[in-house]
């Protein structure tokens, strides 16, 4: 309510008289020409129209099709709203340090599921030449954006090699795996599809790379 009235130019509540709350939720604010109240429409009482965010319709029908509020009441509902408005819009967020994420010598893992509900999981990869996962798939898709270094990627029954400045990506179901083959630190992001991490390992376990948060 007091948005709408800030939105026609009205900073002070007090100075309306009388507002009109139209059945779609529409706000007309209202207030006296003079001292005196004239007799609009079917003897109701004929306010000047302050600001309105509809068309000009006449006092008497604005009031046999809306709800009509005192000073008040309409303090009182926009005191509500803005209560409301401040409970239900106020940015929430969090911010985690790498090493509050479980991790192991080569990875950080984010597991949406135990923040906020997010619904995916990621794997930063720190992994030095000739490290990385064994076969393996999920049920869910799986992006790899690579940051530095170089890697060699079967996807399926496909080899590549890939390098900084590239994205792979893993369809749901299919064989993947990874290796660094370059000479440095291979550094990647691992997006995972789902909330939280589901694998199967096709070549045995790996326990260096199975998530210790499922």
């Amino acid at each position: 309510m007091l948005v709408a009235a800030r939105q026609h130019g009205i900073r002070d509540l007090a100075e309306v008289d009388l507002a009109v709350l139209e059945a779609d939720g529409a706000f007309s604010f209202f207030k006296r020409t003079n001292g005196d109240c004239d007799e609009g429409t079917e003897g109701k009482p004929r306010q000047a129209p302050m600001a309105s965010n509809r068309s000009h319709v006449a006092a008497g029908q604005l009031f046999e099709k809306a709800q009509v509020l005192d000073g008040s009441s309409l303090r009182h509902r926009a005191e509500e709203a803005d209560l409301l408005s401040t409970e239900q819009y106020e940015p929430r967020g969090s911010i985690i340090a790498f090493d509050d994420l479980e991790h192991t010598e080569h990875s950080h893992e984010f597991v949406g599921a135990e923040h906020d509900g997010v619904p995916f999981c990621f794997i930063l990869v720190h992994a030095g030449p000739g490290v990385g996962p064994k076969l393996h798939r999920h049920p869910y898709p799986e992006v790899f954006v690579l940051q530095d270094g170089q890697a060699t990627f079967r996807i399926g029954d496909r080899t590549v090699e890939v390098e900084a400045g590239q994205v792979v990506v893993s369809p749901p179901g299919e064989a993947h795996g990874f290796v660094n083959t370059g000479t440095g630190e291979l550094c990647l992001i691992a997006i995972h599809g789902a909330g939280r991490f589901a694998t199967e390992w096709l070549s045995g376990p790996d326990p260096v790379w199975s998530s210790q948060r499922t």
